[in-house]
């Protein structure tokens, strides 16, 4: 189910060749061709809209969708500003997506600093020499991760220091908390 975001996205931002058909109907919406939008929509496939664009007249890409899955996208920012945390829900681009950087609401706890809401992980680090914990905020683009939405999830971070366990865990509000036992 997931692959049809990536297929989608990649397809709308141009970086994967989609078969289309570029011709229009008479009644003026777009056939497969490369634009739709929420007053034009395609006649075949999904609009597929890139992310950073909430107007009311966002241009999106029809694509043919035949399946979605693959690794986990992680939640999606909506254009009102919430985040839709089912990563099954954006296996279906509804309309035009915002950059996650409109769904940073506040801060979370962070040890004893605070990150930023649905744009940054804790990363706590225990042991070495003289067994304490130090915590700090990274962006998910410092993180090893498959989140194709921008924004932080357990289910698509992967962080190396890990070894391929799982050393995420969210607290009641989705926010990640990545948990590093250093040597």
């Amino acid at each position: 189910m997931k692959r049809l975001l990536i297929m989608a996205a990649l397809c709308a931002l141009g970086q994967l060749g989609c078969g289309s058909d570029s011709s229009s109907n008479d009644d003026g919406s777009s056939s497969n061709d490369d634009s739709c939008s929420a007053s034009n929509p395609c006649t075949s496939g999904t609009c597929v809209y890139p992310p950073g664009d909430c107007s009311s007249n966002a241009k999106g890409s029809c694509v043919e969708i035949l399946q979605c899955d693959g690794p986990p996208p992680g939640p999606t920012c909506q254009c009102d500003g919430t985040v839709l945390e089912n990563p099954d829900a954006t296996c279906s681009p509804s309309g035009p997506r915002p950059t996650a950087d409109l769904c940073q609401t506040g801060t979370f706890a962070c040890g004893d600093i605070t990150c930023k809401r649905n744009l940054e992980v804790c990363v706590a680090t225990s042991g070495g020499a003289m067994p304490t914990t130090t915590h700090a905020c990274a962006a998910l683009s410092e993180i090893d991760n498959t989140c194709v939405n921008g924004i932080p999830d357990c289910a698509c971070l992967q962080p190396a220091e890990c070894g391929g366990a799982s050393c995420c865990s969210a607290d009641a509000d989705h926010q990640e908390t990545i948990t590093i036992n250093a040597p």
